[in-house]
């Protein structure tokens, strides 16, 4: 690994890290998005892919706007949905960099994501515990790791069947398979493992090299369930009691026909509450509500919305954990069209192409986002997936080689 890539590592470990403030990471975009411009000569890359997102945003701010809804809330769901545009722009700008500096971002990715997973290691290890905490502690350290952790397992299992190549050096690779597999089994996400699931899946349809794929993978596998087995020892009985009962709930707890006139219901089943009230919400609109949102700054009426982290007072929360109706109710019926168009046309241009280890990966994302959104907020996640966002706008960078335009 060169040292500019582990530099390029280093600082997103530390924005991604360390600058978990949404707003922060907002202005940090704009400023860095204006020195791009400068520096570029007000050159842009052709952003024709991100038009989708565009549009959903487009919809929500003018609703917004139309129905005057309180400042901050408003300016609170722009910097939500607009902060996923401007961090994808950046990566196409910073692509030129790494292209001229020969730094192949996958590697930058995936050591980002690594030095992310150590930090998280570190914290549970020097942290003080009963059993019953550490359930508590582990859930609050694997916050926001559905989505990068199983991409990162995937590439590190599959790139040298592709590549001919070890992505940085066997050793290497082994430890941080080793590594992120390990805090993804302990962390016993669910989304996660699904999400997995799912990279293995396409990956095993798209193989290019059986035989070698086979034997990575079994390799991998074996890893897996070796450290699956160490895990399970090492954690007290009275985690995996509660964790094979949170398994047990999943279904429950994302069902939104349950009865929601009782409390414990509702803190066992959030999800689902959430959905619920979000569907009444949207069926007592109006017809334009639900076709093209009710905009942003509009919250959805949950009641104890102090179970999230939200005052009651506030009147509801802003957020869904279901990315599908977050943006039916922020941009309707033809914003989650737009959401759909986005991950499927980078799915159907990625069979029709030349099936390289990009193309998949690709794939790969594109279907984790389009299943994972019905349970976590989807891609206007809080906070921003920053890494997995530039590692989208590199890879289809790469595909489309595209070229600068005067603005």
């Amino acid at each position: 690994m060169k040292k500019k890539e582990l530099l390029f590592a280093v600082i997103l470990f530390i924005v991604e890290t360390f600058i978990d403030e949404l707003f922060i990471q907002f202005l940090l975009g704009l400023i860095v998005v204006t020195c791009f411009l400068i520096l570029n000569k007000f050159k842009v890359p052709n952003i024709v892919f991100l038009v989708p997102l565009i549009m959903i945003t487009l919809i929500g701010f003018i609703n917004g706007i139309i129905f005057n809804y309180q400042t901050f809330n408003f300016f609170r769901d722009s910097i939500y949905f607009i902060t996923v545009i401007v961090v994808i722009t950046i990566g196409l700008f910073n692509i030129k960099i790494m292209e001229k500096n020969s730094i192949d971002f996958i590697k930058v990715f995936i050591f980002s994501v690594s030095l992310n997973i150590m930090y998280r290691f570190f914290n549970l290890l020097f942290s003080n515990y009963s059993n019953l905490d550490l359930f508590n502690l582990i859930r609050d350290e694997a916050r926001g790791i559905e989505i990068t952790l199983p991409i990162t397992i995937i590439i590190l299992l599959f790139y040298k069947s592709f590549s001919s190549n070890y992505l940085i050096s066997k050793r290497v690779d082994l430890i941080l398979l080793i590594l992120n597999s390990s805090f993804l089994l302990l962390s016993i996400s669910r989304t996660g493992i699904v999400n997995l699931v799912i990279g293995l899946l396409v990956f095993q349809i798209f193989k290019l090299k059986r035989n070698k794929i086979k034997i990575k993978l079994n390799f991998g596998l074996i890893i897996l369930l070796v450290v699956t087995l160490v895990i399970f020892f090492l954690i007290p009985k009275e985690i995996i009691e509660i964790l094979v009962q949170k398994f047990l709930n999943t279904i429950n707890e994302v069902d939104s026909q349950n009865n929601w006139s009782s409390l414990s219901d509702i803190v066992s089943n959030w999800r689902g509450y959430e959905v619920n009230v979000a569907n009444s919400l949207i069926s007592n609109g109006t017809y334009y509500n639900r076709i093209f949102g009710f905009g942003f700054g509009k919250l959805i009426p949950v009641q104890f919305s102090n179970l999230v982290g939200v005052p009651v007072t506030d009147g509801g929360i802003t957020i869904l954990h279901n990315g599908y109706y977050h943006i039916l109710v922020k941009s309707g019926i033809v914003g989650l069209c737009f959401y759909l168009y986005f991950f499927l046309k980078i799915i159907f241009k990625g069979l029709l192409s030349k099936k390289t280890f990009n193309e998949v990966i690709l794939i790969c994302i594109s279907l984790i986002y389009i299943v994972s959104s019905f349970v976590i907020t989807g891609l206007f996640a809080v906070p921003t997936k920053i890494s997995v966002l530039l590692l989208i706008a590199f890879l289809i960078k790469k595909r489309n080689n595209v070229s600068e335009r005067k603005v």
